[in-house]
């Protein structure tokens, strides 16, 4: 099987989390693209663990620019690397806290989105310093609309506390 993985957090650059493990075990039998922003902030972690997770994955960054991630975000809609990657040749895609992306490809294709949701991103939007202050509550408005619109495109959603749930509506079943 083919999985276009859609991480918001860089994984390369973040402390181990629950798609570094995830990664881990579904490279093994299956072929893994990770589609990430490229946090240029951040210094890559020389983390065996990580290395590990990852050395079967192939990892392609949404833009090379230094730019927000917002930004990064936004402009992936029209990118030539999304132009040039054949979305049709996965499988599934799978989302982990990624809302932008993660979106427009599934409207694009009708691969398969499985939803991971670990975060509160639109309170996360909202109070995040990459976006001006005044446009966070903005932010979350929006951020919330697309989540749910994730939501319904979704064949399985995960996550990881049962608040979530309720406060976004996301249907049990």
């Amino acid at each position: 099987m083919r999985i276009l993985f859609i991480s918001l957090p860089d994984l390369k650059k973040v402390y181990p989390q629950r798609p570094h493990q995830l990664i881990k075990r579904i490279s093994n039998r299956h072929e893994v693209t990770i589609l990430s922003v490229n946090a240029w902030w951040l210094e890559e972690k020389h983390d065996p663990f990580i290395y590990d997770c990852l050395k079967e994955s192939r990892i392609i960054y949404l833009s090379k620019k230094r730019v927000r991630t917002i930004f990064q975000e936004l402009s992936s809609i029209k990118t030539r690397l999304l132009r040039k990657l054949d979305l049709s040749e996965f499988d599934v895609f799978v989302s982990f806290n990624d809302l932008i992306t993660s979106y427009f490809l599934s409207k694009k294709t009708k691969v398969s989105l499985i939803l991971d949701i670990s975060d509160d991103i639109p309170k996360y939007i909202r109070d995040s310093s990459e976006i001006p202050f005044l446009l966070g509550p903005i932010g979350e408005v929006i951020s919330k609309f697309i989540l749910y619109e994730n939501v319904k495109l979704s064949k399985k959603i995960t996550y990881t506390q049962k608040s979530l749930i309720e406060s976004y509506s996301i249907p049990r079943d």
